[in-house]
């Protein structure tokens, strides 16, 4: 048996390190629903009010699921921030709360400083993966002098 030298990985397919492979698309997705979803159920549970453990797992599950989303699927975790925390607030609202629309219309109010900083910060670390993690090779191409 022989060793072989260690290969990188593709770039489509690794995460922010590019030694590791990353989650696909709906990994990202499941990560931030899952942090979402647990700190919601647990403010909404408690006190009927969003409060910082939402907040702060919803902005970690955004950071993490773009750290460690495959690079080929960076879009979906760097959008997705608003629709996971209103799916969440809509299911635990339903599950936890006697309240009515208005409630979850309050509620969705109440969140949309905690969407900004979580949408945010997917943003500014997606842009940072595009630029520090190209997909395709830095070569140049030779220029043609036919016209």
């Amino acid at each position: 048996m022989s060793l072989t030298p260690h290969r990188r990985l593709d770039q489509a397919h690794a995460c922010v390190v590019t030694t590791a492979r990353g989650v696909p698309w709906w990994g990202a997705v499941l990560i931030a629903a899952i942090l979402t979803v647990g700190g919601t159920a647990y403010d909404i549970g408690a006190n009927n009010e969003l409060g910082w453990p939402s907040r702060t797992l919803s902005i970690l599950g955004a950071v993490i699921s773009v750290l460690a989303v495959q690079r080929r699927s960076i879009f979906t975790p760097m959008v997705q921030p608003p629709l996971v925390v209103a799916t969440s607030l809509l299911i635990c609202t339903l599950i936890f709360s006697s309240g009515g629309v208005l409630d979850l219309g309050i509620k969705l109010v109440g969140a949309f400083p905690a969407m900004v900083m979580a949408t945010v910060a997917a943003l500014i670390l997606g842009m940072i993966r595009f630029i520090a993690q190209p997909l395709h090779g830095s070569r140049a191409r030779p220029v043609s002098t036919h016209y």
